[in-house]
Parts: structure tokens; sequence; C-alpha cells
């Protein structure tokens, strides 16, 4: 017995079925038009929702930071315990760090404790003040990163005309800005030389061409 509702001949010879799949087609025409639309609306209020304060770095998720190096990527990991820099720009501090036998040459931790600055209240009095001005050091630091962030944004923007407006789409500016390895080699070498020159005192290969670079990729290919 044939389970064939066609009997053999082909559906789109039959002109009830053909009329019945045009009308049905033309049914559902408006309203994968009207879906269409209205994902291209979800997407753009999105696109639109997802900006950048050319201020302050912040973007309109809240918890979410342009790198204090390169501005050109957001920082990794959410709350008190997340770091300021981006992952590329991680890896040039910690490669340079590395050959001094440290885990960072810049404190880019935003809880002082990543950075190694802490009072420990057990400790005796002359080590808690060393440890206050530790904390200090970092709290200075931090200052010195944000408003040297503030500063490249501001370069940034007025570099394409963007000086007047307070904030930007972020699919807009990694389309200008995008991310790279270059482009955090450059900035990293471009804050040692304006914030921490006294850098090059202890490690002279930075002023090598390409020394960094290399050992950055040895380190994120480990």
């Amino acid at each position: 017995m044939s389970h064939d509702p066609w009997n053999g001949h082909n559906p789109e010879d039959d002109p009830i079925f053909l009329e019945k799949v045009t009308k049905y087609r033309a049914e559902q025409k408006p309203l994968e038009e009207a879906e269409e639309l209205r994902m291209r609306e979800v997407w753009r209020a999105q696109y639109l929702a997802h900006t950048i304060n050319l201020s302050t770095g912040e973007s309109t998720d809240k918890d979410e930071y342009l790198c204090v190096i390169c501005c050109r990527s957001f920082t990794q990991g959410r709350g008190k315990f997340k770091w300021i820099a981006c992952k590329t720009c991680l890896a040039f501090d910690r490669a340079a760090a590395c050959v001094l036998g440290s885990k960072q040459l810049i404190p880019l931790g935003l809880h002082s404790i990543m950075n190694g600055a802490f009072i420990d209240t057990s400790a005796n009095p002359t080590l808690q003040l060393t440890q206050k001005d530790r904390l200090l050091a970092h709290v200075s630091n931090y200052g010195i990163l944000i408003n040297h962030r503030s500063a490249v944004l501001k370069e940034m923007a007025e570099e394409i005309g963007w000086a007047d407006r307070e904030t930007v789409p972020w699919g807009d500016w990694v389309n200008i800005f995008p991310a790279s390895f270059a482009h955090s080699e450059e900035a990293y070498l471009d804050l040692i030389d304006e914030k921490y020159d006294w850098v090059y005192s202890v490690l002279p290969q930075l002023e090598k061409h390409g020394w960094l670079a290399k050992q950055a990729r040895k380190l994120v290919a480990a």
C-alpha cells in the first residue's frame, strides 16, 4: 500500500497545491518582512545603546572600560578585582616585568591587592608604614593611568573630528580604531615614555626596536 498522497505525481503539477502554496507565501511575506524589520531595529538599538563615554572611557554597561593603555579594547573581568588594561597590553607589561623577575612593571590592577598594595594589621608598625606608602602609591598611580586614558581618548576623538561628542557607539569606535598587537606595543611604549621613563634605567632593552614585541609574543605563546 502506497503512502504517497500524490500517487506518484509531482505536487508542483497540481494547480490546487500551487494555489495553496502561493496563498501561504503571500500571507507569510508581510509577516517575514515585519520580523526582519523588527530584528533590524533590535540590533540597531543594541548597537546604539552600547556606547563609550569619551571623557571616562566607560561604556553604558557601567562595568566595562576601555583599556587605559591602548584605548581600543575593553578590559577583562568584572567587579573590583579586574585589570584596567586589555589582555594584549597586559602581555606587554608582563613581558617587560618578567625580564626583571617581576609579575608586573606598572600596577594595572583595579584593586590594590592585585598590585601587592595592602596593609597587614597584624604586622609591626614599621612594616605597616611601608605598606601604607605602597597603598598611597597605588592610589596615585591609578590617577595617573586614568588621566592618561582621558588624554589619549581626547586626542583620538579630535583626530577624527569627534571633539564635540560626549559619547560614540562602540561599533563606530572599533571600526575607526581597531585593536591590534602593534597598536598595543606603540601605546605601551608611549605610556612608558610619558609617565614611567625611569623604566629605561632598569630595562634599557626597551629602546631596541621590536625587542618588547618579541618578548610579549613569547609570553602569549607560552
